[in-house]
């Protein structure tokens, strides 16, 4: 027993220890802890008495057990060790088996959590096997880009631009300068770097490719538009100067184009080189509204050029610019 604690059945005190004197009997503290000690054995080892009820014929009417009694004795049991676990005829053979390594049986229900069920999202489509796609065309390199709609894929290569049925069926196939043919010129200047992409956003198919013609120095940007989200329904084709920043004639071409989309824009970034050197310049970038291009009022952009690498210890003009700078194609922004 701690005797820094009340002993049962005696108002809370503060025990205080004090030193014992040589030649003196027992401490003061510790008789009073062992008197409360007999007392407490002497209650628990008693029944407490049953007053006379004062109904009719006098039948004795249990009591409630003092709150110190509590889960320990009570008018009508004997007083239990503390700790003791009782257990039912079941309990105990249940608990001899377990001893013994038997399997048993139980009649207790499963507890099943209270949880919302998840929305049921559609089966990943089955792999339907491969097929064969565009042959070498020669161009190298063949620089190969695919993109998949709700019903065919468009491939395009260096040279060559086919649609196929998710099946594997070719659909269509033509050339890049045949496909962008109703341009002119900048069609026949040989388009290259082809690019395709799905816009979930509109639900149609973007290719760009660039074209460049040495002297006089011409270099465009070139862009197809799928008239719907079947790439076998016709496209619209549109050229942009490509030499231009803004409307003043950077005297550069445009190499390696790129191009990202979101919701309401399209970016185009290119490898500006010069044309007497062949040495890099610096990379650009344009931004243009998606409606002008399915409205047919095409072209009004933005663009942004001479980008530079802003290391932490280069700052413009000093630090090199960059190269090859591929915008986001973002989805469900």
């Amino acid at each position: 027993m701690d005797a820094s604690k009340p002993a049962p059945l005696l108002l809370p005190a503060t025990v205080r220890q004090t030193p014992r004197v040589a030649g003196a009997g027992m401490p003061s503290w510790r008789a009073a802890l062992l008197g409360a000690a007999a007392l407490a054995a002497c209650l628990l080892s008693s029944r407490p008495a049953r007053p006379q009820a004062s109904g009719v014929g006098g039948q004795d009417s249990p009591v409630e057990a003092p709150p110190f009694l509590v889960g320990g004795a009570s008018p009508d049991r004997e007083p239990q060790p503390s700790g003791a676990h009782l257990l039912t005829t079941e309990g105990a053979a249940a608990k001899e088996r377990a001893r013994r390594g038997e399997p048993g049986s139980t009649t207790k229900r499963p507890v099943t959590a209270n949880v919302a069920q998840e929305e049921t999202l559609p089966a990943a489509p089955a792999f339907g096997g491969s097929f064969p796609a565009v042959s070498d065309t020669g161009v190298i390199p063949p620089d190969p880009a695919m993109a998949a709609g709700p019903n065919n894929l468009v491939v395009v290569v260096n040279g060559l631009i086919d649609v196929f049925s998710k099946g594997g069926t070719l659909q269509d196939s033509k050339s890049l300068i045949g496909f962008f043919s109703p341009l002119g010129q900048p069609a026949s200047d040989g388009p290259f770097d082809p690019k395709v992409v799905y816009d979930e956003y509109i639900g149609r198919f973007w290719v760009l490719a660039t074209s460049r013609h040495g002297s006089p120095l011409r270099s465009a940007l070139l862009i197809g538009l799928s008239n719907t989200s079947d790439a076998t329904e016709g496209w619209m084709v549109f050229a942009l100067d490509a030499t231009l920043n803004g409307s003043t004639s950077s005297g550069l071409f445009c190499d390696f184009p790129q191009l990202g989309i979101d919701a309401q824009a399209l970016y185009l970034t290119c490898n500006m080189f010069s044309p007497s050197s062949g040495q890099f310049s610096y990379a650009k970038l344009r931004i243009l509204t998606k409606d002008q291009f399915v409205n047919r009022d095409c072209c009004r952009w933005w663009d942004f050029f001479d980008l530079r690498d802003l290391s932490a210890t280069r700052r413009p003009p000093s630090s090199p610019p960059t190269c090859t700078t591929p915008p986001l194609r973002t989805a469900s922004s």
